[in-house]
């Protein structure tokens, strides 16, 4: 059975792949204008700070399950609350999981469709992505694993692209550094956690960590990448574009690279967008197989027929989430979900558990010197 159980499971390195690909995804080609809309041009303070909660959240995963390596959201929500509170728990992590997946997915299609292909209908283009998406999560953990690795390599090159604006840049668009009160920082503190989430999936996946506890300086290492990179895409955009101009421009992060040009392609930003998908597609792949894995271990069925059911809702929802108005509803209401359940519910389920963990210490000595 652990001969059988490691066939599945992944290195600890691979985690430093699987949670910055979790992180970014289509939320940095605009989440620029989100944080300056509440702490002005000193929202790269709360990209920090937020960066700053995340390595928190990771450590209470880590230390929740380093006295268990098979421990995983299923059995520490059936522990701490029991079979049938803990069920209707993990059913509804997978809801969330897959309501951020299909949250992605419609935030990119809309990409596409403002930049590239205006008049494609995005029930067609997901048809496009729906076999590979699939393909993945069925070829279990491993593939979205290996897709996530990928996702992380091929497109990374794009990033260093924001270097060529910031010769057009205003440095003095960061001055004055503390204009703006704590309260508004704070403010951009939580629009900015939003942006982050997604290492969560971590809660999932850890027993398919060959020695999870190996892996969690990766998870921390990988976090901090994740920082830098926020910290200097919201650099370089502060610099680009006043205030004043950021606050019309929905993509901010796609529309600096409009200035670049070749002498055989105009519109880089094409290629920016199509080279996306790298990014985008194994983040879908990931949610979605947490969501039917959940499912999957709750109600006992096979794990196809989740994936089955969340695919075709998600094709259903692509008639009724068919404009920006809608779109950005979705991505608010993703939002204040995931705030709630990664930095409100992940604390309190840590002190739970550790207050659990204490009393059973304090038991057992009892018992002991009895």
């Amino acid at each position: 059975m652990e001969n059988k159980m490691k066939a599945y499971q992944i290195s600890p390195f691979i985690v430093f792949f699987m949670v910055s690909s979790a992180q970014v995804g289509v939320g940095i080609l605009g989440f620029e204008r989100v944080i300056a809309k509440v702490a002005g041009y000193n929202g790269w303070m709360s990209v920090i700070w937020a960066g700053i909660l995340v390595h928190v959240i990771i450590y209470f995963i880590y230390r929740m399950f380093k006295d268990d390596d098979s421990m995983d959201l299923k059995k520490i929500q059936d522990e701490t609350f029991g079979k049938w509170i803990g069920g209707a728990f993990n059913l509804l992590f997978a809801l969330y999981f897959a309501f951020s997946g299909f949250t992605i997915l419609r935030t990119y299609l809309e990409v596409i469709q403002v930049w590239m292909f205006p008049k494609i209908h995005p029930w067609f283009a997901y048809l496009l992505f729906a076999f590979p998406i699939y393909r993945a999560v069925s070829g279990g953990f491993r593939v979205v694993a290996g897709m996530c690795f990928f996702g992380f390599v091929l497109p990374y090159w794009l990033f260093f692209t924001i270097i060529i604006p910031l010769k057009y840049g205003d440095w003095t668009n960061l001055l004055p550094l503390l204009n703006h009160p704590i309260k508004d920082l704070w403010e951009g503190t939580k629009a900015m956690s939003l942006t982050y989430v997604g290492y969560e999936t971590l809660l999932v996946y850890y027993p398919y960590i060959r020695n999870p506890k190996k892996s969690h300086k990766y998870a921390q290492w990988s976090a901090l990448h994740t920082m830098i990179l926020y910290l200097l895409t919201c650099i370089a955009t502060f610099v680009f574009f006043s205030a004043e101009q950021l606050q019309s421009t929905v993509w901010a992060h796609l529309s600096m690279t409009k200035i670049i040009q070749f002498s055989f392609i105009q519109r880089f930003e094409y290629i920016k967008v199509s080279w996306w998908i790298l990014v985008v597609i194994p983040n879908i792949m990931l949610l979605l197989w947490c969501a039917s894995k959940l499912v999957k271990h709750t109600l006992k069925v096979n794990q196809r027929y989740p994936t089955w059911f969340f695919m075709g809702v998600y094709f259903l929802c692509m008639f009724v989430v068919d404009d920006r108005g809608k779109i950005d509803m979705l991505n608010n209401y993703n939002g204040k979900v995931g705030f709630w359940i990664v930095y409100v519910y992940i604390p309190v389920l840590f002190l739970i558990r550790m207050t659990m963990s204490k009393v059973k210490g304090k038991n057992k000595h009892e018992i002991h010197q009895a």
